[in-house]
């Protein structure tokens, strides 16, 4: 079986897709997101970044903000075997699932680079130009709290559902 048809099996997500679109044509169709710094915002409201608070400590958490000049909300992404890992400019830390958790609801935080796949990320575009992040260490999506657009709403991992808190873009910081 190849990587892309055990990563469709593996995460289950095909049915959640959009019909005219493989998951495994998904997973290529990322490809274009190339290595590099990226603002990353919420699909929710265009004025919600990825933000992480406490930069300096192990544990800083994943949230959104509105969008501010600070390292705290450029994240470097590099491409991996297959897998992204996703660092914060401004402390050199990876997303982290806290504790590799595999619950539903697991924290994102920021932690020291381990080689763990609680830090490896499979990126996925959807036909609407928006990426979702799944956690490799746990099978679970991004997912900003309840699909709030409120400032330093929690950002955590979700089981699938297609929805805009789970949907983000990525624009490439110069």
């Amino acid at each position: 079986m190849n990587f892309i048809k055990l990563l469709s099996v593996v995460f289950g997500v095909a049915s959640l897709l959009p019909t005219n679109k493989t998951f495994a044509a998904m997973l290529e169709s990322t490809l274009e997101l190339g290595s590099g710094k990226y603002h990353i915002t919420s699909s929710i409201d265009s004025s919600s970044r990825l933000h992480i608070d406490k930069p300096e400590k192990n544990g800083g958490n994943l949230c959104i903000r509105k969008p501010i000049d600070c390292s705290n909300q450029v994240f470097d992404i590099e491409k991996k075997e297959g897998f992204y890992n996703i660092k914060c400019d401004a402390s050199g830390k990876m997303l982290d699932v806290k504790g590799a958790s595999k619950n539903v609801g697991a924290n994102i935080q920021q932690y020291t680079p381990n080689e763990t796949d609680a830090q490896n990320w499979i990126i996925i575009k959807w036909e609407d130009g928006t990426y979702s992040l799944i956690s490799v260490c746990n099978k679970l999506v991004m997912d900003v709290d309840s699909g709030k657009n409120k400032e330093g709403t929690n950002v955590r991992c979700w089981e699938l559902n297609g929805t805009n808190s789970q949907k983000f873009y990525f624009e490439k910081v110069e």
